[in-house]
């Protein structure tokens, strides 16, 4: 599972000048940056707490879980950016 997750986090940011533009890219990807260490320090402590209420049976469930926000947030994402923005002046 986790070679399989494991370009999600390089393809993000290599995507991010693309999406945002390269000026906004810099700050974007402090913030990617930011989620992702924010995520690594949270989600183990939460896996531990619940699967010691459960049992470690719970880990593919969770694993799924996590990919399900993944796939839903960048899905999010890939419709908000193609649609025509409006700008008003």
């Amino acid at each position: 599972m986790g070679l399989g997750c494991a370009p999600i986090y390089p393809c993000m940011l290599h995507e991010t000048p693309k999406r945002f533009g390269k000026t906004s890219s810099q700050s974007i990807m402090g913030l990617q940056m930011a989620f992702a260490y924010i995520g690594s320090m949270f989600m183990p402590p939460i896996l531990g707490f619940i699967s010691s209420k459960t049992s470690i049976a719970i880990f593919p469930y969770f694993l799924l879980c996590c990919i399900l926000i993944m796939l839903i947030g960048s899905e999010k994402m890939n419709r908000f950016i193609s649609k025509p923005q409006k700008y008003e002046c």
